[in-house]
């Protein structure tokens, strides 16, 4: 579901700010693709 490349850019948002990220990846209705859930 997810590529390599979403779930890339997902950790370098992650590492880049982790709260921002964590409150994203918390707030989108399918935490097991928040890439895709934006």
């Amino acid at each position: 579901m997810l590529t390599g490349a979403a779930v890339e850019n997902f950790i370098r948002r992650m590492s880049h700010s982790p709260l921002k990220g964590y409150l994203h990846f918390l707030s989108t209705p399918a935490p097991f693709s928040p890439v895709e859930a934006r």
